[in-house]
Formats: structure tokens, sequence, C-alpha cells
């Protein structure tokens, strides 16, 4: 009566479904505009990268006047902790 087993049915159903579903086409532009952004994304990230590095660095270069570069580096941590 309910046996789910052999109702196949609804699972031949769903993926007709999922077969008559038109994906978008990728065409050169389309790819071209997105590698572009992506690349845009990847040199922003870089930069900042590169900012938190120097902020960094400049952290490191003001607190080891006084200490040796294992304890700067780990005052840094818990800093930023």
């Amino acid at each position: 009566d309910d046996d789910e087993f052999y109702d196949r049915t609804k699972n031949k159903a769903s993926s007709l479904s999922r077969a008559g579903e038109k994906k978008a086409v990728e065409t050169a532009e389309t790819l071209l505009d997105k590698k572009e952004c992506i690349t845009k994304e990847i040199e922003e990230i870089r930069d900042a990268l590169q900012e938190e590095k120097k902020k960094f660095a400049k952290e490191i270069e003001g607190e080891t006047e006084g200490a040796d570069a294992l304890d700067a580096f780990m005052s840094g941590l818990s800093n930023q902790i």
C-alpha cells in the first residue's frame, strides 16, 4: 500500500523535471567577463594581504625594541586574539 520501495514514480518525475531545466550557455564573452571579475578580486585580496603584512611588520618593529623576536611574535599573537 504505502511501500516506497516499489513506488518509484516520484523519483522519475523529479528527474524528468530536472532534465527539462535549461542551463545558461557560457560564451567566450561571459567567460572572459567572469575571468576579469575573478582577477580583480584576486588583486584586491593580494593588496589587502600586503597591507596587513605591512601593519604586522610595523607592530613587530615597535615591539622588538626591548624584546627578542619570539617575545614580539607571541605578544603580536596575543594582541590579535
